[in-house]
This record gives structure tokens, C-alpha cells and sequence, in this order.
């Protein structure tokens, strides 16, 4: 497809290496191609930095937890965040229930796990 002109929606031209050579103009390939260069250079020294706090929080030196607390609270507040979202959503009073009603469908408890079988 990069020997082609369309618009991907078919009808498509054989230009053959002309995109490639507009590339060679092109100021925001320019500047992509060397952040890309920076990006490539600096990634060895970054895992190094990495690594070596990956180690000093291992040897238990002072405020390592908290340090591992900072950069762990992240990745759980996104899953605290998502599952708040559902329930907004997806909850008995969420926001998806009303515009199933005003589309003429029934209410749905989503979260609810089934339906319940009561002991007799």
C-alpha cells in the first residue's frame, strides 16, 4: 500500500517510491525520525537507571517502600478507576439503563451475577 495513492476506500494508483521521496521533505518525519534516534539512544541508560533503583529498593534502603508504593499506585488506580466507570455505567441506577428505556427496551441489571435460587 506505501507504492499506492488512495484513500483507502479503494481506487487506489501505483506512484510507486514517490511517497518515499515526499518523506525525504516532509519536516514532521524529520522530527519524528530524530526523536525516534533520541529515544533509541537514551533507552539503554534509562533501563540502567531503572535497574539500579530496582536494586537499592531490593537492599531495603530508606523510604523504598514509599518509593515502590508512588510508583506501583498508578497501575491500581486505573483498575479502581475502570471498575467506578462500570458501576456509573453498568450500575442498576447507571447511566445505560435510561437510554435502553428511552430505545423501548427493558432495564438490565448488569453487575448482578444471576439469578438467585433461595433455600426453600
Amino acid at each position: 500500500m506505501s507504492f499506492t495513492s488512495g484513500n483507502g476506500a479503494g481506487g487506489a494508483t501505483f506512484v510507486g517510491l514517490e511517497n518515499y521521496r515526499a518523506l525525504t521533505t516532509d519536516a514532521a518525519f524529520h522530527d519524528g525520525l530524530i526523536n525516534m534516534l533520541i529515544f533509541l539512544a537514551t533507552l539503554p541508560v534509562w533501563v540502567m537507571l531503572l535497574l539500579l533503583l530496582d536494586i537499592l529498593i531490593h537492599q531495603g534502603v530508606p523510604g523504598g517502600k514509599m518509593f515502590r508504593t508512588g510508583y506501583f499506585f498508578p497501575a491500581v488506580l486505573s483498575a479502581v478507576i475502570i471498575g467506578s466507570i462500570f458501576n456509573v455505567v453498568l450500575g442498576d441506577d447507571g447511566s445505560l439503563n435510561p437510554a435502553l428505556k428511552f430505545a423501548g427496551i427493558e432495564a438490565v441489571d448488569w453487575l448482578e451475577s444471576g439469578p438467585r435460587h433461595w433455600p426453600a
